[in-house]
C-alpha cells in the first residue's frame, strides 16, 4: 500500500452532558479533565496528536447550557488549541434546512454566547462545523459564513447535506473537498462514524482509497460512555500511525 500523509478531524455531536456533569459537580471536581468527555480528549492528544471538536446543544430536556456555571475558563483557555467548541443545534429537533433568518441567528447566539462564558471564547472556538441532521439552508449557510465559519462537515451516508445539489454532492465525494462559489462556504465529507465502525480491515482499505487530505471521523457524545465505542475510537488512531496515514 502507498503511504499518504493526511490530517485527522475528530469531532463529538450533540456535547452537552459534559457541561452538565461539571454544573452538576463544580463544588467537588478539580478540573474539567475529572469529567470523563474531556478526559478523554486530553487523552486522544497527548497518545496520539488528535485534537477533538465539540458540537454544542443548547437544550436537552429542561436544561439549558446557559444556565450551567463556567468556574473553568482559565483551563479551556489553557488547551484551546487541540480542544474546540462549535455549534451544532439548539436542541434534538432543531432542522436547519426550514429555518429563518431570525431563527437560525436566534439559536447560533444562545449555544455561542453560553459557550463563550463557560470556556472564555477566543482560541477555544473552531470555524469548522457540522451541524444536526447535516442540514442547513442557504440563509443558514450564508449566516454562518458571516460568523466566520469556513467549512460544514457533510454526511457520511447517501441522504444529502445542507443545500448542495446533486452534482456538488457528486463532486464532493469525487474529490473529497467543495466550495461554494455563491456563499463561499467549503464542504468536507465525514468519511467514519465509530459508531458504525465493525471491520477495522475494511476501514483501513477505505482510508487509502479516499481523496482529498483529510480524514473526518466522529461520534456522539452519548456513545462515548461505552467501552466499546473508545476502544474502536483508539484502534482506528492506532491504525493510522502504524499506517502512517496522516502528517501532524
Amino acid at each position: 500500500m502507498r503511504t499518504v500523509s493526511r490530517q485527522i478531524h475528530f469531532s463529538v455531536d450533540d456535547t452537552f452532558g459534559c457541561f452538565q456533569w461539571l454544573h452538576k459537580n463544580y463544588k467537588t471536581v478539580k478540573g474539567i479533565f475529572d469529567s470523563s468527555t474531556f478526559g478523554l480528549a486530553k487523552k486522544l492528544y497527548e497518545n496520539y496528536g488528535v485534537s477533538t471538536s465539540f458540537y454544542c446543544m443548547y437544550r436537552n430536556g429542561e436544561n439549558l447550557l446557559g444556565d450551567f456555571v463556567s468556574e473553568w475558563q482559565e483551563q479551556f483557555q489553557q488547551c484551546g488549541e487541540w480542544m474546540k467548541f462549535g455549534f451544532h443545534c439548539y436542541d434534538d429537533r432543531s432542522n436547519y434546512s426550514i429555518v429563518s433568518p431570525e431563527r437560525i441567528e436566534k439559536d447560533y447566539s444562545n449555544v455561542m454566547n453560553a459557550l463563550t462564558r463557560i470556556t472564555g471564547g477566543g482560541i477555544c472556538f473552531t470555524d469548522t462545523l457540522r451541524l444536526h441532521f447535516f442540514a442547513g439552508n442557504t440563509v443558514t449557510v450564508k449566516y454562518l459564513k458571516k460568523r466566520g465559519i469556513n467549512r460544514l462537515l457533510c454526511a457520511d451516508d447517501n441522504r444529502g447535506s445542507y443545500n448542495l445539489s446533486e452534482n456538488e454532492e457528486r463532486e464532493l465525494k469525487q474529490q473529497g473537498f467543495y466550495h461554494d462559489p455563491n456563499t463561499g462556504m467549503a464542504y468536507l465529507p465525514t468519511d467514519f462514524r465509530i459508531e458504525n465502525i465493525n471491520d477495522m480491515k475494511a476501514v483501513n482499505r477505505k482510508v487509502y482509497e479516499l481523496p482529498g487530505d483529510t480524514i473526518v471521523l466522529f461520534t456522539h457524545e452519548r456513545y462515548l460512555k461505552e467501552i466499546e465505542i473508545r476502544g474502536k475510537l483508539e484502534q482506528f488512531l492506532k491504525m493510522c500511525m502504524r499506517t502512517e496515514v496522516w502528517g501532524i
